[in-house]
């Protein structure tokens, strides 16, 4: 497991909170940030209405709703992005400003700066502003690979700016 010691989980541009809802059903806290208003799917809500009332409120999905950079990411542990669209480099950049782990699955080019770039040249890209990102591939349809780094420790976060 790469972020063993993760509970609370910033999930950002969150959608609708599918990953939310797994990660808390493997035990961790995670809170969706994503700045529309959206409920959570059908299929959720039907499994939710079938526990009882002391599961469904262990099953509560924070939601914060707001753009990841209006976030103080301080209290959570890990910074997770599937597929978030515009949100990708904000999410990279706030994970590393605030030395958090991270694991963010880009899909789309949405680059901050209005540049645009083949996909591979979009990975290089957010590979090149977080010193010391690691790749990997899940074993999903699509846009697959996970970019992710395990926080630095003090001296490696003081080298690095």
């Amino acid at each position: 497991m790469t972020f063993p010691t993760a509970m609370r989980i910033a999930d950002v541009a969150g959608g609708h909170g599918e990953l939310a809802y797994w990660l808390q059903e493997l035990g961790h806290v995670p809170v969706v940030i994503e700045p529309r208003d959206v409920r959570l799917p059908r299929w959720i809500q039907r499994d939710l209405r079938k526990r009882s009332v002391r599961e469904r409120r262990l099953t509560t999905i924070d939601r914060i709703a707001r753009p990841v950079q209006e976030v103080d990411l301080s209290p959570f542990d890990l910074v997770v992005a599937l597929h978030p669209d515009e949100a990708t480099e904000p999410a990279v950049r706030a994970a590393v400003r605030h030395n958090l782990d991270f694991a963010v699955v880009p899909c789309c080019v949405f680059a901050e700066d209005g540049a645009k770039y083949t996909s591979q040249a979009w990975l290089d890209y957010l590979a090149s502003i977080a010193p010391r990102v690691s790749t990997s591939h899940l074993s999903i349809s699509g846009a697959n690979t996970v970019l992710w780094r395990r926080r630095c420790s003090p001296s490696q976060a003081s080298a690095a700016n």
